[in-house]
């Protein structure tokens, strides 16, 4: 859902759109409060998890992140978004989390507890 791009197309964006801090992407990634992954030898980062007006992340994802990222990594986490998820009736994380906030939450929480054992 939206699509991706990678990492230096993203900051391109940023610089285009006049963004004041360019390093502000860099540390996203870096505390985890963007989902960023490697494929094929390039990082890349989806853009639901962007507000394309503001220029950040969406803030109602952070919870969910902090949530999975103890257990997931990158990939894991842009996969779970991406599969639809039994917790919430089989709708896909990604297109629940702006509708139903509650739920996904709930999801993340039933998903970290399975993963950690």
């Amino acid at each position: 859902s939206g699509g991706l791009a990678r990492v230096h197309e993203v900051a391109d964006r940023f610089h285009e759109c006049g963004s004041p801090d360019p390093s502000r992407l860099d540390q996203w990634i870096e505390r985890r409060e963007v989902i960023c992954f490697h494929w094929r030898e390039q990082a890349w980062l989806p853009w639901f998890q962007f507000n394309r007006f503001e220029l950040a992340p969406h803030r109602q994802l952070q919870p969910v992140f902090a949530e999975l990222n103890p257990v997931f990594d990158g990939w894991e986490l842009g996969t779970w978004f991406a599969r639809p998820n039994a917790w919430l009736g089989d709708r896909l994380p990604v297109h629940a989390v702006m509708a139903d906030l509650p739920a996904v939450l709930d999801a993340a929480r039933a998903d970290r507890f399975i993963a950690c054992g």
